[in-house]
């Protein structure tokens, strides 16, 4: 559902030119978007614990303390689920699902709704692509020039930790930029070759390797929060393992990073949406 709602959220936006939807609209899909977004966040970070300690032998004390996270992790699961529960179930979200059920039975247009998909499908997709391309997370821990773009080639998990700590958020909106991007082209694949549909599950991993290290600082957050800032020294364990797993997908991320900088690449990707199917 949480997925859906985005879903729609985006094509609200690229459709913008040619359907009439209330102003409203977007502004509770947004709304319940985050309350179904904030009990995702807390599954996903309690799945991952739940993977550490099922991997990891720990002694008493740090087992201990893991399972204090996990207490904690659960009751604020409880407290946002309920919350969720309570939007799902009030006024504003079934007032919602009816102004919707509304348009889908009597929808309403723009005059630009007249034009031929295909002719105006780079038109559209294009913009995104551009965000996408233009993004400064791209740059993030690079050197050299133009088609001469190199990731740093002696990463450890040191060097992981100070960039996420510096470029952590510019990383995360370019995460939400490549989501965007592909929730759309997902939407057009009829209208494309496999070469496409092939680029579409591309930007899915891009959106999967940034979103995982995205978490692992929120779950480093939440243990600062929990803890206190020297939960490393409690749970040495769970810190060697959070710094693994981060330079397990920095190192994943890196020839994404470098193929995306290419020249080339950016190229075919707009040559590629330039021609949609005619039949």
């Amino acid at each position: 559902m949480r997925v859906g709602m985005r879903r729609l959220r985006t094509a609200i936006t690229v459709f913008e030119p040619f359907v009439s939807l209330s102003g409203a609209l977007e502004r509770d899909i947004t709304k319940i978007s985050k309350s179904l977004g904030n009990v995702r966040d807390l599954d996903v970070l309690e799945l991952w614990l739940q993977g550490f300690l099922s991997a990891s032998a720990l002694d008493d004390r740090e087992a201990k303390q893991a399972q204090k996270v996990l207490q904690r992790l659960n009751r604020r699961r409880q407290k946002q689920f309920k919350r969720m529960c309570r939007t799902l179930k009030g006024n504003r979200y079934r007032q919602f699902v009816e102004e919707f059920q509304r348009w889908l039975k009597h929808p309403r247009f723009q005059t630009g709704a007249e034009w031929p998909i295909q002719l105006v499908l780079p038109d559209l997709l294009l913009p995104l692509i551009d965000r996408l391309l233009l993004h400064p997370g791209w740059l993030v821990a690079i050197a050299g020039s133009i088609d001469e773009w190199t990731p740093d080639s002696e990463i450890t998990g040191d060097r992981v930790e100070i960039y996420l700590a510096e470029y952590g958020t510019i990383l995360h909106a370019l995460r939400k930029q490549a989501k965007r991007v592909r929730y759309q082209t997902e939407f057009f694949k009829d209208f494309y070759d496999s070469v496409y549909t092939e680029q579409t599950q591309e930007f899915r991993t891009l959106q999967d390797l940034l979103g995982q290290l995205q978490d692992s600082q929120v779950f480093s957050s939440f243990l600062t929060q929990e803890i206190g800032p020297k939960w490393e020294e409690s749970i040495p364990s769970l810190n060697r393992y959070m710094r693994e797993q981060q330079l397990e997908q920095w190192q994943k991320w890196q020839p994404i990073q470098q193929k995306y900088l290419s020249t080339q690449f950016r190229d075919n990707l707009r040559m590629l949406i330039l021609r949609p199917r005619w039949g």
